[in-house]
């Protein structure tokens, strides 16, 4: 007997696959889990990008140079466009979950009935 590394894992792994409704439990786990680390990933790149241009801003007003109005309005657009397509993506994503959920439902009906 050869020892492994993987060893332990063999010996911890489930002798049955999961049913469809862990399955899709498991995937919307997932996917919120996803959902969540993007959104954090969103929120430190808003955070750098504001410390950024408020250094830039500072630099610029240490060095003389008057702000643009017209740089903060667009980037302000920018993000109002990036944010409403994002709530789209989810809203998008949520009724795919829906339909995938109801027909996972009737699949395990059919099977069940067969």
């Amino acid at each position: 007997a050869r020892w492994s590394p993987l060893a332990p894992v063999w010996h911890s792994l489930p002798t049955e696959p999961p049913s469809c409704a862990e399955t899709v439990a498991m995937s919307l786990e997932a996917q919120l889990r996803m959902r969540q680390n993007v959104d954090q990933m969103h929120s430190a790149f808003r955070d750098l990008s504001a410390w950024s241009s408020d250094i830039e801003a500072r630099d610029n007003a240490l060095r003389g140079i008057a702000p643009q109005a017209d740089d903060a309005a667009s980037a302000e657009a920018a993000e109002a466009a990036a944010a409403e397509a994002e709530s789209r993506e989810i809203e998008e994503a949520k009724a795919e979950l829906a339909r995938l959920a109801l027909e996972d439902e009737r699949r395990s009906k059919a099977g069940g009935d067969a």
